[in-house]
């Protein structure tokens, strides 16, 4: 991918990994209206379909540092369902399947 390019649906964006400071592979992404992380603004998008596995119980800063620090955040698999024309939630465990 090169800045500015467009992305088609169908299109490959990334592989599933394990790099960094993480137990299992994943794949962090977010849609900007502006190439530079520090003045970009997230902009909605859509998936036409997912699994929602469930949401991290923790709330607030204490569920991004239970993530970032893979110090075992609790999922809560009370909505896990298949899911189709929507927008994942922060916090939200998807599978592709």
């Amino acid at each position: 991918m090169e800045v500015g390019q467009r992305v088609e649906q169908g299109q490959l964006l990334a592989r599933l990994g394990k790099s960094g400071n993480t137990d299992a592979p994943h794949l962090h992404f977010h849609v900007t209206d502006r190439p530079s992380a520090l003045d970009a603004t997230g902009v909605p998008f859509v998936l036409d379909s997912m699994y929602l596995a469930g949401r991290v119980q923790k709330t607030g800063e204490a569920a991004v540092d239970a993530l970032v620090k893979s110090a075992g955040a609790t999922l809560d698999r009370a909505a896990a369902s298949d899911k189709a024309k929507t927008m994942p939630l922060m916090l939200d465990v998807l599978d592709f399947r």
